[in-house]
């Protein structure tokens, strides 16, 4: 219980500081004009309403059985049960979408970085955003329509509660593609990963002759690849473990006496309650880490957001003896 709540307290600080980055992105034109940030910001959205929509329909709910009498004021149907099924499916899947387009704009920038402009325009940005929130809403209005939500009491004694749909087969739907979308975009994200990091890696051996303009623009590529590439990181294991997750209950639930898989029946529940744990831990990470790892490797937002820490001049670039430029650091 006690890592729970460091836990919690981890996930908090990190909403606020999430929203901070945030304002700064769009308080800026040079940001809020650029693809790749204000793919951040509708990311950043969809990370912090997925993890507080888990934690306060599933892990508070889970926790207290008082929670659970709160929300049975409301009624079994209602606003509530809405929120515990389709809120918390359109911020995760819009978080894996966000996820995978900031994958696609960092391969443009890497692979085609003649097209990166023009395909990654703020129009074009801007209907990425508005058709990946689209998609999902009419989702989730679909869902509840097709299915509508409800509490279902478990257990009257504790007054246990689950959410639930009323038409099984949309609710089974639903939790099989929440649990195998993970799995799709990160390997997805790891193949065009593997293709950047080809193409770094080939650019790399480009620089001995190379401008000074070549080599920081190398550089640049690089450091966001890698803060892309550790969120990818985290989706691979939230993916695998929601799965083995998944595959488990659905064993308990259709089939009390199968055996569970080879990662799951080692040690039996205690290992499912493990790999929960894990899922958990992970959960958080992915939905609180990118406002660390931007920090980190974009120094021209990491000037924006410690604006009262003294910072050294814009570097100046010169391209040739007889033409320089300024050039504003973009990672």
């Amino acid at each position: 219980m006690v890592f729970y709540w460091i836990l919690a307290a981890f996930t908090l600080i990190s909403t606020i500081f999430y929203a901070y980055i945030m304002i700064i992105i769009l308080k800026h034109s040079e940001l809020r004009d650029t693809a790749f940030y204000m793919l951040n910001v509708a990311m950043g959205i969809a990370d912090i309403g997925n993890i507080w929509s888990v934690y306060m329909f599933h892990r508070i709910r889970q926790a207290s059985s008082y929670v659970n009498s709160v929300y049975l004021l409301f009624g079994t149907h209602g606003p509530l049960p809405f929120m515990c099924i389709e809120r918390m499916a359109f911020f995760n899947l819009t978080q894996k979408y966000f996820l995978l387009m900031i994958g696609l704009n960092r391969f443009a920038a890497v692979v085609l970085p003649m097209s990166h402009k023009w395909i990654w325009t703020k129009k074009n940005t801007l209907w990425v955003i508005l058709i990946i929130t689209g998609f999902n809403v009419v989702y989730v209005v679909v869902l509840e329509i097709a299915g509508r939500a409800f509490f279902q009491v478990k257990n009257n004694t504790e007054r246990t509660l689950q959410c639930r749909l009323e038409n099984l087969s949309l609710y089974d739907f639903n939790l099989q593609y929440l649990s195998y979308l993970p799995m799709f975009v990160a390997l997805a994200t790891c193949c065009i990963f593997g293709i950047i990091i080809y193409k770094l890696v080939e650019n790399r051996q480009k620089l001995k002759n190379a401008t000074s303009y070549a080599r920081t623009t190398y550089k640049i590529e690089l450091r966001l690849t890698i803060c892309v590439f550790i969120h990818a990181l985290l989706l691979v294991v939230d993916g695998g473990t929601s799965v083995l997750i998944f595959f488990a209950d659905c064993l308990h639930q259709t089939c009390p006496g199968c055996s569970l898989p080879a990662i799951l029946s080692h040690t039996g529940e205690e290992t499912t309650i493990r790999v929960a744990i894990v899922n958990d831990i992970v959960q958080d990470l992915l939905s609180a880490c990118n406002p660390y790892l931007l920090i980190l490797f974009a120094s021209q937002l990491r000037r924006k957001v410690f604006w009262f820490i003294t910072t050294s001049a814009t570097t100046t670039i010169t391209a040739s003896p007889r033409r320089s430029r300024q050039m504003t650091r973009f990672y």
